[in-house]
């Protein structure tokens, strides 16, 4: 929890909605939802040291735009439906990409495009601040990707709410089911033929379990060991959830793991609106 930001959303001190990061489905199509203040939105730097560098890191992924149009590198996000229902919150999608992994060539450009944006959007938004809502919403999670290559390096740090942990405690079958779908679901979208032999057997590599009688979350990927969990100090501690990535080797693993959280951190969300 490297912000005082993180420390209170942790601590279940008030900390206003500033940003949603949902998964869903949009028909048949695997999508990242962002809703978020507007003006928050606008204040991300179209400029900043960690865009130059994550642009010569990972060469092609074009402009970071923040416009109108388009947000992130080469506008992967676009204006899309209402989620949150709050007076100036925009909303944006991101389609995940397709096929990433080919017959016979691959193209990581895109996965990378996606990832850097929702890392360099993330920190923004956290740094920046939000006044309450009508509602009195609050801010569920925050999300922090690591964008460095290389073994290990498309990592996940996440800090879930107490009433996030809370609500998975309590709707374990549903969070379980939801989270494994989404996992697949990204997989699948960024390299379809990972199934096209032996899928019975390869879909147990995707599990979501408790790991601390009712107090943990573990998202297993295939991989050696590549997964999102509850820090074991967090088992037990509590109040909130601090949650790592280990072996996070693609962002193809790393999207489909913040996928299977984001759909969770969707239906607590929802469950908070109709009230």
């Amino acid at each position: 929890m490297p912000f005082p930001f993180d420390m209170d959303l942790y601590n279940s001190k008030p900390v206003p909605v500033r940003y949603d990061l949902i998964f869903r489905m949009d028909g048949k199509k695997p999508v990242f939802v962002l809703s978020a203040f507007t003006d928050l939105i606008k204040s991300v730097p179209s400029e900043a040291p960690i865009i130059k560098s994550l642009q010569k890191r990972f060469g092609g992924i074009g402009e970071f735009v923040n416009s109108n149009d388009g947000l992130g590198f080469g506008g992967v996000f676009v204006p899309y439906l209402p989620f949150l229902p709050l007076k100036g919150f925009s909303t944006w999608r991101a389609l995940i990409p397709f096929k990433v992994i080919g017959d016979k060539k691959s193209d990581w450009s895109s996965a990378y495009k996606l990832a850097c944006s929702i890392s360099v959007i993330a920190i923004a938004l956290e740094y920046a601040k939000c006044e309450s809502n009508p509602r009195s919403l609050q801010q569920l999670a925050t999300h922090l990707l690591v964008c460095n290559g290389g073994m290990g390096g498309f990592g996940i740090a996440a800090t879930l709410s107490p009433v996030a942990r809370n609500w998975i405690a309590t709707h374990r079958p549903e969070t379980e089911a939801t989270a494994r779908t989404a996992t697949i679901a990204v997989y699948e979208q960024m390299w379809p033929d990972y199934f096209r032999e032996d899928k019975e057997f390869r879909l147990h590599d995707f599990r979501v379990w408790d790991n601390g009688n009712g107090t943990g979350l573990v998202i297993d990927i295939p991989g050696q060991a590549c997964g999102l969990y509850v820090d074991g100090m967090d088992l037990d501690k509590g109040p909130g959830w601090s949650l790592d990535t280990h072996n996070v080797d693609s962002p193809i693993q790393q999207l489909s793991l913040l996928a299977g959280l984001c759909s969770i951190l969707a239906l607590v969300r929802q469950d908070q609106l109709k009230g």
